[in-house]
């Protein structure tokens, strides 16, 4: 009897062993463990998101705000605290789906609180499918199941989804889709994949306009390398860059029109440049700089208007520079360790301790990601461009502008996904040395 209650409980231990196992390897079930894990917070925090006293600003920000311009059918226009007329503060396709948001369930109310982190809680789950498939296209399955988990459980990813109104979720996973795309091309002649690659990487770059520079280098880099294998992508590769100029312009149009003058995606990169280079150490932004912070950056953004406005912060920010060519430089070193440790300063580190494990963290994925492109780089050179030329070309902008841990948020995806091939070969370097027998 004893027996039988012995190899019962051993064939029900091993069968939860099987369940949990088979839960494990599931893309599936990845996505949706990730995907309750972002509704628990979003849903326990959506309060968060109004704040009375700045009339729901924290709600969205500028991107709430245009939101609501459009919903309440005013047009693409008033970024900040009152009508301003219209913008192009913000690249269009997250304000739109905000904008969709509020016209069906209401602007500013609980029900759109709970609609927006849904959806970002969705995109971010999905990318745990795009992480997937971007690990196992480069190194496998057993990479891939450990990258997935990797980011279901990313604190990063599951705050940007539940705690903010903001396109980091959907940028992330378009640029995922992108990415994943571009490593599936380099095979392919067909007019249509390349078409469709191109009208992703429209959409992509509408979102979130600093995936360009990666999207045209990828694209050359797919040229490159069939150009010595004796194949001309010549005109699969123009198709994808018409359909990606076809899928941008009508916002270009747009801009045009309503300002009479060329504005490709954004206006306000010259007021990103001027916050980041005050010579103000205190923040990476510091309030008094900026117009949804300071009373007199807004009453001067109300007054000159939003583009002239900006030109006024191109002069600045060029005196600045001219000035004082040296500080430029040091801010710049300076952002670029920030992007890559997430240290600007101990001041702020006495202000707020909740940094010290922001730093901890991003240098921790840095250097596994750092060991990870050293093991790809020795085992196959061409295997890791790709993840090089995003990692390079796609923070640029922020060096010269400002960083924050969400602007990053899009390269997250490979980060990991290198930082985890890394992390494998280290644990497993280090179970050789220790089962190593002994002299």
């Amino acid at each position: 009897m004893y027996e039988d209650d012995f190899r019962a409980s051993k064939e029900s231990t091993n069968s939860q062993l099987n369940i949990i196992g088979r839960v494990y390897q599931s893309p599936g079930w990845i996505v949706a463990i990730a995907l309750i894990l972002r509704l628990v917070v979003a849903l326990s925090t959506v309060e968060d998101q109004f704040s009375p006293q700045r009339d729901n600003f924290s709600f969205g920000w500028e991107t709430g705000r245009i939101a609501r311009s459009v919903a309440l059918g005013e047009g693409f226009s008033s970024p900040l605290h009152a009508p301003t007329g219209p913008t192009a503060w913000m690249p269009p396709v997250y304000v739109y789906l905000v904008a969709a948001v509020f016209k069906v369930f209401g602007v500013y109310t609980l029900k759109s609180a709970v609609a927006t982190l849904t959806l970002n809680s969705i995109f971010s789950a999905l990318t745990c499918l795009t992480v997937f498939f971007i690990a196992h296209k480069s190194f496998g399955r057993v990479i891939a199941i450990r990258a997935g988990w990797v980011w279901a459980l990313f604190p990063y990813a599951i705050d940007f989804a539940a705690r903010r109104v903001w396109g980091d979720c959907l940028n992330t996973l378009l640029f995922s889709l992108l990415f994943l795309a571009a490593l599936r091309l380099e095979n392919l002649t067909s007019r249509r994949a390349w078409l469709g690659f191109g009208l992703l990487a429209g959409i992509t770059v509408l979102a979130c306009p600093p995936i360009l520079l990666v999207a045209l280098l990828l694209i050359a880099r797919i040229c490159y390398r069939n150009r010595r294998r004796g194949k001309s992508l010549a005109l699969p590769a123009s198709l994808a860059a018409l359909m990606m100029l076809l899928v941008v312009s009508p916002w270009f149009v747009r801009n045009y029109r309503t300002f009479d003058r060329f504005i490709p995606f954004r206006s306000n990169f010259w007021l990103e440049m001027r916050v980041g280079n005050t010579g103000d150490l205190s923040d990476i932004v510091p309030d008094w700089s900026h117009p949804s912070t300071s009373k007199a950056e807004m009453e001067e953004y109300r007054r000159l208007g939003e583009l002239d406005y900006m030109a006024s912060k191109r002069r600045q920010t060029l005196d600045f520079i001219s000035a004082y060519p040296d500080a430029f430089v040091s801010l710049t070193v300076r952002r670029f360790f920030c992007v890559w440790t997430g240290f600007w300063s101990l001041q702020l580190f006495s202000a707020d301790p909740i940094l010290i494990l922001h730093a901890i963290l991003t240098t921790t994925l840095t250097i596994f990601m750092l060991a990870g492109l050293f093991k790809a780089w020795r085992s196959d050179r061409a295997l890791v461009m790709p993840y090089l030329l995003a990692l390079l070309a796609f923070p640029l902008i922020y060096y010269v502008t400002h960083s924050h841990a969400e602007y990053r948020h899009p390269i997250d995806t490979i980060i990991v996904v290198l930082a985890v091939y890394g992390a494998s070969g280290l644990v497993r370097r280090r179970s050789r040395i220790e089962t190593a027998p002994k002299n």
